[in-house]
């Protein structure tokens, strides 16, 4: 069945605060696969540097307490690569 992912994205990590690496997300719509109480967002991450970002992952604590499903470390990338 067609997905509705809206077109609204907020910004999670600036650019200069990233050091060249900057964060959108938008909420799918979905239900999250990994349990009821959590919600389902595309993560967009985009390198705008001129150098290579390597290990970029979700550290162990959010700063509000939420819980976050975290994901494998992306290792080196020049471009931008998208994320669920």
């Amino acid at each position: 069945s067609p997905v509705f992912v809206p077109e609204t994205s907020h910004e999670l990590l600036h650019r200069m605060t990233g050091k060249g690496l900057s964060a959108q997300y938008r909420f799918t719509r979905q239900p999250c696969i990994y349990g009821n109480s959590m919600v389902s967002l595309q993560l967009t991450l985009s390198n705008s540097s001129d150098q290579a970002l390597e290990n970029i992952h979700i550290s162990e604590k959010s700063s509000t307490g939420q819980n976050i499903h975290r994901f494998n470390a992306i290792g080196e990338h020049n471009t931008a690569v998208k994320g669920v």
